[in-house]
């Protein structure tokens, strides 16, 4: 039922303004944990053209909160790319995260026990 409520929410209204990538990865989120890989996979699509509109030279880290973009990959399957968002994360110190906040954050928990995920804790265990 919260994952229905976000789609329900952030898929009624226009996404539009400087928080347009967040709201469409959250968007993702709730796609993909209610079983819909397309649309998800379609909303991430939007989500990341938003943010390189928005990020044009800056970094996208800047633009996208990399444990956001990590959940969506996450939930689809794909916790290499996911990792790969983490340390992007990492390589920003903007982000103000570590590994290991990145190791407690809620909506990384799919990610506990796979091989990439476990690496990446294991390579920066700060």
């Amino acid at each position: 039922m919260y994952f229905d409520s976000i789609r329900t929410l952030l898929g009624s209204r226009p996404l539009n303004g400087p928080d347009a990538a967040t709201l469409l990865l959250q968007r993702a989120i709730a796609e993909a944990g209610l079983g819909d890989t397309f649309a998800a996979r379609r909303t991430l699509a939007a989500a990341l053209a938003t943010a390189h509109r928005i990020a044009l030279r800056a970094d996208l880290t800047d633009v996208i909160i990399p444990y956001t973009a990590a959940a969506v990959y996450a939930r689809l399957g794909e916790p290499e790319t996911a990792v790969h968002w983490l340390a992007a994360g990492l390589a920003n110190p903007s982000t103000g995260y570590t590994a290991r906040a990145y190791a407690i954050e809620p909506s990384l928990f799919v990610l506990r026990g796979t091989p990439a995920f476990e690496r990446f804790l294991r390579e920066h265990p700060q």
